[in-house]
């Protein structure tokens, strides 16, 4: 239909055109067609034109229909998503246990390494040293290596300016950094008879409930200080420690009556 319109259109414009042509030669040199014979060329060359403008119109809605069909039929291919490929299944021995691979915390790894190694996990001696440089005044020597052995020591001391009683730490160290044991102490030996009991337990006190609050892993700080100023003044006779579990550590205090010993280790360690 679009084609044969098309054709209508082009010859009745053709015809026009040679219909005006032909009249402007007319007019002009007085020669060629007749107007009548110009006048039926131009009225069959209108009408030819009109049909085919006519049959042309009537077929663009089919055509836009039909076109906008064709757009919403490739729209939808192309949104609709493709299937998903079928799984293939392996056969499973009957023989074996399917499982998941636990998953890995590297945090509880290294927990787990330093309580296998005899460590007190979750502190280095750097946070031992920093707390009672800073609280307490503390002056340690840094890491030397014990002779025949893998160990470290390293030594902090002070002397109280109010009382004279010998504050001090030692730390046990593994490569010069993870810690094994710690031992505080507070010794007023040296002032006995000269300071009062319990001016000296009161300082001992002090001093070994802020030591005792150390962070590791699995600390409470607030019980074991609490421990601590409970049972410090019973921790007064040479050969029988009061000891407590906190955690993965244990806590023993030791000592006589001028001088109190506190000393955390590893619950495993079988020294």
């Amino acid at each position: 239909m679009a084609v044969l319109a098309g054709f209508l259109v082009l010859f009745g414009m053709a015809g026009a055109v040679v219909a005006l042509v032909m009249m402007i030669v007319q007019f002009v040199f007085k020669r060629g067609w007749a107007k009548k014979r110009i006048w039926t060329v131009g009225a069959i060359s209108l009408a030819l034109f009109a049909v085919g403008m006519v049959m042309g119109v009537s077929s663009v809605p089919d055509g836009y229909e039909a076109g906008q069909q064709a757009a919403r039929s490739e729209k939808a291919a192309s949104t609709s998503p493709a299937s998903p490929p079928t799984p293939s299944v392996e056969p499973v021995n009957d023989n074996q246990t399917a499982s998941e691979p636990p998953t890995t915390d590297k945090a509880s790894v290294g927990k787990q390494k330093d309580e296998e190694s005899g460590l007190i996990s979750g502190i280095l001696a750097a946070d031992i040293k920093l707390n009672l440089e800073k609280s307490w005044k503390l002056k340690f020597t840094g890491p030397r290596p014990v002779p025949g052995s893998k160990e470290y020591l390293d030594d902090g001391k002070v002397t109280d300016p109010d009382t004279g009683v010998q504050l001090s730490c030692t730390i046990t160290e593994d490569t010069a950094t993870k810690v094994k044991y710690a031992t505080f102490r507070a010794d007023g030996t040296g002032v006995a008879g000269l300071l009062p009991a319990e001016i000296y337990l009161a300082v001992a006190k002090g001093f070994l409930g802020f030591s005792s609050t150390l962070p590791y892993d699995g600390s409470d700080p607030a019980k074991a200080k609490e421990w601590v100023e409970k049972n410090i003044s019973k921790a007064n006779q040479p050969g029988k420690p009061i000891t407590t579990t906190i955690g993965q550590v244990e806590f023993t205090l030791a000592g006589g009556k001028y001088i109190r010993l506190l000393s955390l280790k590893p619950v495993r360690s079988s020294e």
